[in-house]
């Protein structure tokens, strides 16, 4: 057997150039670069004992303070509760605040770098950790293994962090195990090195060992899982998509599914002139799901993995699509595979829209190309944060969402992370973005770009019922 393993979401990223953002809901544009508040945790990783693998993932940050050691830096923190509510996403909000997730409190310290795990929640899909570090350093824990019940076990993983201020490092990690269908394990997680980012562009790697024993129970109450007698199957040219199973938990909507796609050189000179190389990209892009209701579900993130044997007409793609979780189960999700306009190795810049902002004049639209427009419809001016409101139309909204910010008279950028886009509950594609403390008397300009809007294969679009069981 000759096993392929790639990277895609890497490929992704360097198709997007600096288009991506980590948690699966963003444009970053060249002007937000310098003002996001925090870093990319390294690459995505990929680990499985004794076989290369490809892996796509994404995961998004927190943390929560519980080490007696931090009172005192923690005196200069105006807020700072859960890790899941501070900064994950929307389904370690939601869950965090069921009360799901398990409060722990255990402390390595290795190089003068005490590190603490705070929270952990495992659904059966992700398992996230939430840490913090005790450091006046840009570090980054890496290097980790991972072993359940005392054997190592093979994971996907993502994570980011956010400095709380200049002593403490807040984070998550969110991992996918491999082959652990396991209720209830015993979970240890070591790491052998950190990063310093404090010094631009020159990371370097401090070695040592931070390990922790953690019990790990998986949710029970919440979960529906939803497989099929007859999978959902759309076929197209040489692709064919086939939906495996879906499962709705508190923190996480997931599809697993299967991409099979010819190989053969002479199925490929055939369906060349019928769209191939549009199927092609398709491998390093994604879906958009909507619910029975039209709304598009906040991706996650994606993982996936795959394979070609020696002598195959085929290639398969085992992927699992992660989304923001479901109030109450759908009749059906509606799947469409999508792909992003771009050009690989070219530098083809973007066009930026602005307009000045006038409190007394909201709402105030502006466009985003042919993706669709933004509307500007309130902003709050606080002690401690700015908070700006606004609603987005169009083929992309979480995109689009991403692609809002706000400056100064002179054009420069305030302060802004990504984390802090937070979906408005009840109000579909509203959102509320923190900024840093502004002076209402300030001048200040709103900002987007031009958004194309991603390409609909429609032919592989499917229906998934969800409705008998």
């Amino acid at each position: 057997m000759n096993e392929h393993w790639e990277d895609k979401e890497l490929i992704h990223k360097l198709q997007q150039r600096s288009e991506a953002v980590p948690p699966a809901i963003s444009l970053r544009v060249d002007e937000t670069l310098a003002s996001l508040r925090r870093k990319p945790r390294f690459l995505r990783k990929a680990v499985y004992s004794g076989a290369a693998a490809c892996i796509i993932f994404i995961g998004i940050a927190g943390a929560n303070i519980v080490s007696p050691h931090m009172v005192q830096a923690l005196k200069n923190v105006p807020v700072l509760g859960s890790a899941f509510e501070m900064i994950g996403d929307v389904g370690l909000q939601l869950s965090s605040r069921m009360g799901l997730a398990s409060k722990v409190n255990e402390t390595a310290t290795d190089q003068g770098i005490t590190m603490t795990i705070t929270e952990v929640l495992y659904d059966g899909i992700r398992l996230s950790i939430g840490y913090i570090i005790e450091t006046s350093h840009d570090l980054r824990p890496d290097g980790e293994i991972l072993f359940v019940n005392g054997k190592k076990v093979g994971f996907s993983s993502g994570g980011s962090g956010l400095p709380v201020n200049d002593q403490l490092y807040t984070g998550v990690l969110s991992y996918e195990l491999r082959d652990t269908p396991l209720d209830h394990f015993n979970l240890i997680l070591q790491f052998d090195h950190m990063v310093d980012w404090g010094i631009a562009d020159q990371p370097q790697q401090i070695q040592g060992i931070w390990r922790f024993n953690l019990p790990v129970a998986k949710l029970k109450e919440g979960i529906r899982v939803h497989t099929f007698d007859q999978p959902p199957t759309a076929r197209h040219l040489n692709k064919t998509i086939r939906v495996n199973k879906v499962t709705l938990t508190p923190a996480v909507t997931a599809i697993e599914l299967d991409e099979f796609e010819s190989v053969t050189s002479e199925h490929n000179n055939a369906a060349q002139g019928d769209g191939l190389e549009l199927l092609q990209q398709l491998q390093t892009e994604s879906y958009q799901v909507f619910d029975d209701k039209g709304l598009l579900l906040q991706n996650l993130g994606d993982s996936g993995h795959g394979t070609t044997r020696d002598g195959d007409k085929e290639h398969l793609t085992k992927r699992r699509i992660s989304l923001a979780p479901l109030s109450s189960p759908p009749e059906y999700l509606l799947i469409r595979p999508v792909i992003h306009s771009r050009q690989v190795g070219t530098d083809k810049g973007f066009t930026y829209i602005e307009d000045t902002m006038d409190v007394t004049k909201l709402p105030l639209t502006l466009s985003q190309g042919k993706a669709g427009q933004v509307t500007i419809t309130n902003i709050e001016f606080r002690e401690d944060q700015t908070l700006l409101q606004f609603r987005v139309e169009g083929d992309d909204p979480y995109r689009q969402a991403g692609s809002v910010w706000l400056t100064d008279q002179h054009g420069k950028p305030f302060m802004r992370s990504i984390v802090d886009l937070v979906a408005v509950k009840g109000e579909p594609y509203t959102f509320s973005q923190k900024f840093p403390p502004i002076d209402s008397q300030q001048l200040l300009k709103v900002k987007t770009i031009a958004i194309d809007p991603p390409e609909i294969v429609s032919e592989l679009e499917l229906r998934i019922p969800l409705n008998d069981q």
